[in-house]
């Protein structure tokens, strides 16, 4: 018997021991477990509330291992984002700091996983509030189908006795208590409680957190092979929705597991070269401030950044005339962890990744392919909804991209067809939240949808040949896009109502109206490089042969050195002629794009022109595709008659002195023997001689004469032979003191005055210093009744327009006025000028009249692709 019982106990013991090797399989108290972490995982409430200066909490928190199994040995390291508010040992327990309302984030660290984040705050309770420790609750549960209604049994203590109708209970994340009492019962040890829910604002008079979950790093890469995040495939992978897709033959299966939906006539899309490789950095936040019972603030955004290195060896479009194609891969759905807020509320965000490109084009039928785009795109952002007490419901969309762009080096299109078409790789993302608002619900919504990208935009049109003179010659543009906006918010509008609602948003249901009104969060479409687009000057507009006419191109930006030839068509021939194209001069463009060469006609030259360019780049320009410019600048080269009058006038001049003036013929005709000139001073004084014509078919003949007064007058002689005038000229002599002025243009797209003036010569010297290279100006004056003329010089000495003389037709034939009255006092040039290397111009006006008065504004524009 003895020995028997011996045998049971010995058996009991070893039971014992067995079962006790199985307990510790499961918690490691320094054995190995076999297992790697995993993860960290809080037992005790994430998140924390202290009554002030000297409160404490302990956080509890162990490492599990891939295989399930808890290693309690793993040193698990805590950290506070706010030390001088709450502060955190090593064992973990927290400690107010201060009577400061404020929070902090705990991280917790462990070698081999990912930190997860818990959440402390300081704050004040609201009258008739208790927070209830997670070890006082007996029991909870629902009492109604509709989720309206609790029943909360606590331990009866000296916090809880108290308890009456109307008093709310508030808690950590694991009690998950927000509730209002309706109803106590005490029996015995036990508070029963009736409840329903309540707000944050019932709860807390004062509180203040800014909350952060755990950062997201997720990335992966789409190429010919499929997609590979780095992780196992498994559950949770998410395409489109069912809803999005286009079925039927409109859908297309390519490589990368791209879904393609088609737009337009194109039969078939070829990819090869793809690789899509996209990481985000993402840090979902929020932030609440109740003051005095009332929300001042509440925000819900994500935080970080994106970015995206792509390429797209080549995309061919084949079998029809356009095309909108959007080829995207839908990626697992990614969870981020928990997020405390504050309480009883978690929210436990969720990405859903997606990469594709875009293709849109028009192109005649056949095929046109593109070929050699590689991106580098990022963008750093703040992407969410919010409220104020002041601004209500409020849009969060900091958003600034970054990255090198896009790489041209390889780019090609097809460019046998005339086309236009945009391609693009891109990222996206859908941000979407479960906010367990309290233990009545789990509230699922979406709320911000992104996409990164960039691409080319490329067009070519008829004709091809650069010898025709509308040839325009290819059009490109790299550009980065970042687009974010509430669609996602939009789908589940209702939950989140329901969310704002508990967190004591006034006005929750106003929260539809202000979504569906401010859908786009952002829409930027930034451009990084364009293609030249050139912008061509010839001064002056009419010049005679044999005298220097000045050629300028302002082509922007550019691949490489840029090489301009200045081509110039006669357009004065007969419709049914050819075209004469011929290349008057050659220049390289300097650094920004801008190149100047001086054209010289020959006699035989002669003839109406238009001027044009064909700038040469490392792109196209190397393919044998150069750029044009759209408008080209009309030149009118003359061989007739000149007479001119030297010196061309005269400023600053003095009354009673003896001025002379040379006035010379050339190109006289052949069977002209003897011409007569005649001139008039402007004062009422003229002459007139006889003059026999050179061997060289030129004549000339000197004249003098003394002003007896000061003021402007008009200096007008003319030629004529037999037949009758053959030529005329003017100048303007000025007696008396110029009147020179400093103006400057530091703006473009606005009009700016110069000072009025009157009778005299006045000469503003404009400043442009400040005005970018390439930009056009325009001229607008009033020379009101008594005539003025304006004087545009663009470098100085080589003028750019004359307006003649602007006034009133009742002063036609008036001496003062050679050359006759041009039109009224009020007028308007554009574009007489394009800004060069040189930072000044110079504008003279000419009111010979006492009693004129005049204005005049200038205006710069810089020119854009679409002019």
């Amino acid at each position: 018997m003895y020995r028997l019982s011996r045998f049971i106990q010995l058996l009991i013991i070893l039971l014992v021991l067995v079962l006790m090797a199985g307990c510790v399989e499961d918690e490691d108290f320094g054995g190995g477990l076999g297992g790697e972490p995993e993860r960290i995982e809080i037992v005790s409430d994430q998140s924390i509330i202290l009554s002030g200066a000297g409160d404490s909490a302990e956080i509890e928190a162990y490492v599990v291992l891939d295989n399930g199994r808890v290693d309690r040995t793993a040193t698990i390291e805590y950290e506070s984002t706010n030390p001088d508010l709450i502060g955190v040992d090593a064992s973990g327990r927290i400690t107010a700091l201060t009577h400061t309302i404020g929070s902090a984030n705990i991280q917790l660290s462990a070698e081999g996983v990912e930190p997860v984040m818990a959440l402390a705050a300081i704050a004040d309770l609201a009258p008739g509030a208790l927070y209830v420790d997670a070890g006082w609750v007996v029991d909870d549960r629902l009492t109604d189908e509709d989720e309206l209604t609790a029943r909360v049994v606590l331990q009866r203590n000296e916090q809880t006795e108290g308890l009456a109708p109307g008093d709310v209970l508030v808690s950590g994340d694991r009690a998950g208590l927000l509730d209002r009492v309706t109803e106590v019962t005490v029996h015995g040890n036990r508070v029963v409680l009736e409840t329903e829910p309540a707000e944050l604002t019932d709860a807390f008079e004062n509180l203040s957190i800014q909350a952060q979950g755990t950062p997201l790093n997720y990335g992966g890469v789409l190429d010919e092979d499929g997609h590979d995040d780095g992780r196992p495939e498994g559950a949770g992978v998410s395409g489109a929705a069912a809803e999005d897709r286009v079925s039927g033959a409109a859908v297309q299966q390519i490589q990368g597991g791209l879904e393609c939906k088609l737009g337009g006539s194109v039969l078939n899309i070829g990819v090869t070269g793809l690789s899509i490789n996209h990481n985000y950095a993402l840090v979902p936040r929020v932030d609440l401030d109740i003051s005095n019972r009332s929300l001042n603030r509440f925000d819900i955004y994500l935080d970080g950044q994106g970015h995206l290195n792509a390429s797209l060896g080549g995309v061919t479009l084949s079998g029809g005339g356009s095309a909108d194609v959007n080829c995207s891969r839908g990626l697992r759905s990614v969870p981020f962890a928990a997020v405390p807020v504050v309480g009883p509320v978690l929210l436990t965000p969720s990405l859903e990744p997606s990469v594709g490109f875009k293709v849109a084009g028009s192109y005649q039928a056949g095929e046109l392919s593109l070929s050699g785009i590689e991106l580098d795109q990022g963008a750093s952002m703040e992407l969410g909804i919010g409220y104020t007490g002041v601004q209500g419901f409020r849009g969060i969309n900091e958003f600034e991209t970054f990255g090198d762009g896009v790489d041209f080096a390889n780019l090609g299109g097809g460019l046998e067809n005339e086309f236009s078409a945009s391609v693009g790789p891109y990222m996206g993302a859908a941000l979407n939240l479960d906010v367990r608002v309290l233990r009545w619900e789990l509230a699922s919504t979406g709320l911000v949808g992104l996409e990164i990208g960039g691409g080319s935009d490329l067009s070519m049109t008829y004709p091809f040949d650069s010898e025709e003179q509308d040839y325009r010659g290819p059009r490109w543009s790299f550009f980065a896009e970042g687009k974010a906006g509430f669609g996602p918010l939009l789908d589940s509008i209702k939950a989140f109502e329901r969310i704002l609602d508990r967190m004591g948003v006034p006005g929750a249901a106003n929260i539809s109206g202000f979504v569906s009104t401010n859908v786009n969060l952002v829409d930027i479409h930034r451009s990084l490089l364009q293609s030249p687009n050139p912008q061509v000057q010839a001064a002056p507009a009419k010049v005679e042969v044999e005298e220097p006419l000045s050629l300028q191109v302002s082509a922007g930006q550019s691949i490489g050195s840029l090489d301009t030839d200045f081509v110039a068509f006669r357009t004065d021939q007969a419709n049914d002629a050819p075209w004469t194209r011929e290349v008057v001069a050659q220049a390289s463009n300097d650094g920004n794009g801008n190149a100047t060469e001086t054209w010289v006609p020959a006699t035989e030259e002669a003839g109406v022109y238009a001027m044009n360019v064909r700038v040469y780049d490392g792109l196209f320009g190397a393919l044998g595709f150069p750029y044009a410019a759209e408008n080209p600048a009309n030149v009118e080269v003359s061989s007739d008659v000149i007479l001119r009058i030297d010196p061309p006038g005269l400023s600053d001049g003095e009354v009673g002195v003896q001025y002379s003036f040379n006035l010379n013929a050339v190109r006289i005709p052949p069977d002209v023997d003897t011409v007569t000139f005649d001139w008039a001073f402007g004062d009422g004084n003229s002459g007139s001689t006889q003059v026999s014509v050179g061997a060289d078919n030129t004549a000339s003949t000197t004249i003098s004469h003394a002003y007896g007064q000061e003021g402007a007058y008009g200096l007008v002689a003319t030629l004529s032979g037999e037949d009758g005038q053959l030529a005329d000229s003017s100048a303007v002599v000025t007696i008396g003191e110029v009147e020179e002025r400093d103006e400057e243009l530091d703006i473009c797209n606005v009009w700016r005055a110069a000072d009025q003036g009157g009778q005299g010569v006045t000469v503003d010297n404009w400043d442009i210093s400040e005005i970018p290279t390439g930009a056009v100006f325009d001229l607008r004056f009033d020379a009101y009744s008594i005539p003025d003329k304006y004087i545009v010089e663009y470098p100085a000495g080589a003028v750019v327009h004359d307006t003649g003389w602007r006034g009133a037709s009742r002063y036609e034939g008036d001496p003062l006025y050679p050359g006759g009255i041009a039109g009224p006092g009020r007028g308007q040039a554009d574009a007489i000028f394009m800004k060069g290397a040189v930072d000044s111009f110079k504008i003279t006006v000419i009111g010979p009249q006492s009693g004129t008065a005049w204005r005049y504004d200038i205006r710069c524009r810089v020119l854009d692709d679409g002019n």
